[in-house]
């Protein structure tokens, strides 16, 4: 019984961490710690196998699993996530226009959209970033909800146009892979990830016609996203 919970106990604590991946599109998941008190699981079985005979050896690795788990989810929030460059882009400057090429290789400009609509622009790393693809995917669910406000969502990314293609988006993305708009923006992370500059993940309504910025939000973590209910907020401010 004692061997049984500490089998469990070992796979319960990289289970915690899966759970965690796959809340990501759950914003009170992805923002906050509701995850952290899912370790208490891992260590319960533990205790309860605490003492077992000739599991010397399974217990040792059940336990460094524990703390290796338990110890790297608050690092990765607190540490490696952090975002520490001031953000210069302010609410009630004019976003820059741009052009960049959609997913299906077309040139489309940032005032193509103002002309009519409200802008919602949304800066993210790319595909192989799960918390920008878990905020995109909210986005993608609350589409006819931002169009009804006529605000068309427009994401930008450094990814080449075939692979924004591939996420299966409803709306616009365009790509920047020489980050030359997102630098116009202010918005790159420099040597953000293996050395590489990428853009600062960051939501901005812009205003129709005049494109003045209206609200903006950055990551000031790279898990830390607004919520589409918290956009469609400032939509009605």
């Amino acid at each position: 019984m004692k061997k049984a919970a500490l089998v469990l106990g070992l796979l319960a604590t990289p289970g915690v961490w899966a759970a965690d991946f796959l809340l990501l599109g759950v914003p009170a998941f992805r923002n906050g710690w509701a995850t952290l008190p899912l370790f208490l699981v891992p260590f319960l079985l533990l205790v309860l196998g605490w003492g077992a005979e000739k599991a010397g050896k399974l217990a040792a690795a059940a336990w460094i699993v524990f703390v290796l788990g338990a110890g790297g989810y608050p690092a990765l929030r607190l540490l490696t996530g952090n975002i520490g460059d001031k953000l210069e882009l302010q609410a009630g400057t004019r976003a820059p226009n741009f052009t960049l090429k959609d997913q299906e290789g077309k040139a489309v400009s940032l005032s193509d959209f103002t002309d009519d609509h409200r802008v919602l622009l949304v800066f993210f790393r790319g595909h192989g970033c799960p918390y920008c693809a878990a905020e995109l995917r909210g986005l993608a669910a609350r589409y006819d909800d931002f169009k009804a406000s006529r605000v068309e969502v427009v994401a930008i990314s450094p990814q080449l146009p075939e692979k924004n293609k591939a996420m299966g988006l409803p709306f616009p993305v365009l790509s920047d892979p020489e980050l030359k708009v997102t630098a116009d923006y202010g918005l790159v992370h420099a040597k953000a990830m293996f050395g590489q500059d990428m853009p600062r993940p960051t939501t901005i309504l812009v205003h129709n016609g005049d494109r003045n910025i209206q609200w903006l939000k950055a990551a000031d973590n790279v898990r830390i996203r607004p919520t589409p209910d918290e956009i469609i907020d400032a939509l009605r401010r």
